[in-house]
C-alpha cells in the first residue's frame, strides 16, 4: 500500500486483472450493469483502461478466429486439389466445419464480413463439393 487510495485501487485492479482475468471480468461486468441501471457506482472501482483493452480485444479475437478457419480450409482445399489419391472425408469435413465457423462468426458480427478475403472464400463457400445438401 502506497498511502494513495487511488494508486492502491489501481494496483488492486492490475493485480486482479493480471492474476485472474475471469474474476476481474465478472466483477467489472457487475459494476457496469449496476451503473447502467442508474446506481451510483464509484468510478474508482471501474478499471476503465483494462475494460477498454478487453473490448478492443474482442474484435481482434474474432478476426484471428476467422483467419485461423481460413487457413484450415485452405490447407485442406490445397490437399484436396494436389493430393487427389489421398482425399478423405476428414479433409472435406474440415473444410465444411471451417466454412460453418466462419459463417457463424460473420453472422454474430456482420462487420467482420469486410475482412474476408473474397478470393480465398469463393472456393470455400461456393464450391459444390463442399456444400451440404439442402433439406427438402
Amino acid at each position: 500500500m502506497s498511502g494513495d487510495p487511488l494508486a492502491d485501487m489501481e494496483a488492486r485492479f492490475m493485480a486482479d486483472y493480471d492474476t485472474d482475468t475471469a474474476a476481474w471480468a465478472t466483477e467489472q461486468a457487475e459494476l457496469l450493469r449496476r451503473r447502467a441501471a442508474g446506481e451510483l457506482v464509484n468510478d474508482v472501482e471501474l478499471d476503465w483502461a483494462n475494460i477498454a483493452e478487453e473490448i478492443a480485444d474482442v474484435a481482434k479475437r474474432d478476426r484471428d478466429r476467422i483467419y485461423g478457419q481460413l487457413v484450415t480450409a485452405l490447407i485442406h482445399l490445397l490437399k484436396w486439389q494436389f493430393q487427389p489419391a489421398m482425399r478423405s472425408g476428414a479433409w472435406r469435413s474440415a473444410v465444411v466445419k471451417a466454412r460453418d465457423r466462419i459463417a457463424k462468426l460473420v453472422k454474430d458480427s456482420p462487420s467482420l464480413r469486410s475482412i474476408r478475403p473474397r478470393c480465398w472464400l469463393r472456393p470455400i463457400l461456393q464450391h459444390g463439393v463442399w456444400r451440404r445438401p439442402r433439406p427438402s
